[in-house]
């Protein structure tokens, strides 16, 4: 009899056993820029050399579009993201120019199994080398539900600083944690403008010799600042160039930041704003103005559940 009841139980005890998944069951996961820089994000390649054996995120990045890092939600159920977006840059022989970093954003968010998400980490504009160019403003950082390009929470991206000249009151602002609204950035004033940073939908408008910021829908690539040996670039997320005017470029986030020309304290780049649909988004920060170099950082996205 025990040998027959044994032989009854065996397949009702084979029949619990579920597959093992090589997804991390608890996060936390860090998508981070994977090593590239400037006006374009990672490749395949480089995320594969990030995301090694031993990294929660081994096997499960997959980049369609350069730059955008596909991760498919592994379970059901409530998931904690904080997203930072990148910081411009400053003149490449100073210590006192300032800069603006990216705002940091918390939000909660009920996710469904399966679910993929299109995630793009900004990276910080570029400096210069000729001097006399503003930098390139930071990219701001998504997490966009793939299907239907639905956006979560944005990040923006902080502004460049100035080149050579010494414009202290024109504005450097950091990225707002501030929901923004779904307009284009434009470039105000004479033709002297950096370029305006990308957004969620539209393109910043091109400045003086540099291109504004693409948006995410188009591909969230950094403007390029065309004056001679410049490389005042803006980062890939949507970062305007800088100009040879000595302007730096604005950032990039769900509304990328303006321009405005002239040297006085209303001039410059302006703000870039942010988004969030998450629950319990306290704990969210506007970025900062900053001198200081360990201030200089490309975004992050870190999901936890």
């Amino acid at each position: 009899l025990s040998f027959i009841n044994a032989q009854i139980a065996l397949p009702t005890f084979q029949a619990v056993h579920k597959p093992h998944s090589t997804a991390s069951s608890t996060g936390p996961v860090t998508f981070t820029n994977c090593g590239a820089t400037g006006v374009n994000g990672p490749t395949q390649n480089q995320a594969n050399s990030t995301y090694t054996s031993g990294n929660s995120l081994y096997g499960t990045v997959t980049i369609n579009t350069q730059g955008i890092q596909e991760w498919t939600v592994p379970t059901s159920g409530s998931y904690n993201i904080i997203v930072r977006g990148a910081s411009g840059n400053r003149h490449s022989t100073s210590t006192t120019k300032k800069f603006g970093t990216g705002a940091k954003l918390i939000g909660t968010f009920s996710l469904t199994s399966g679910t993929v998400l299109s995630i793009l980490v900004g990276q910080m504009g570029s400096t210069n080398n000729s001097e006399w160019c503003g930098c390139g403003g930071g990219g701001g950082s998504y997490v966009i539900k793939k299907s239907g390009n639905i956006p979560l929470i944005i990040a923006s991206g902080g502004a460049g600083g100035d080149g050579s000249g010494n414009y202290t009151n024109r504005s450097k602002p950091g990225g707002s944690k501030t929901t923004g609204n779904d307009v284009q950035a434009t470039t105000q004033g004479n033709q002297k403008s950096s370029g305006a940073g990308g957004g969620f939908t539209y393109d910043g408008q091109d400045g003086n010799q540099t291109g504004g910021g693409s948006s995410f829908l188009n591909g969230g690539v950094g403007g390029t600042c065309n004056y001679g040996s410049g490389v005042a670039h803006g980062g890939f997320g949507g970062g305007g160039g800088g100009t040879w005017w000595s302007m730096g470029g604005a950032g990039g986030g769900y509304q990328g930041g303006s321009t405005i020309s002239g040297y006085g304290n209303s001039s410059g780049p302006q703000t870039a704003y942010s988004y969030n649909t998450g629950s319990n988004t306290s704990g969210s920060q506007d970025g900062t103005q900053q001198t200081a170099a360990d201030s200089l950082m490309h975004g992050y996205v870190i999901i936890t559940w």
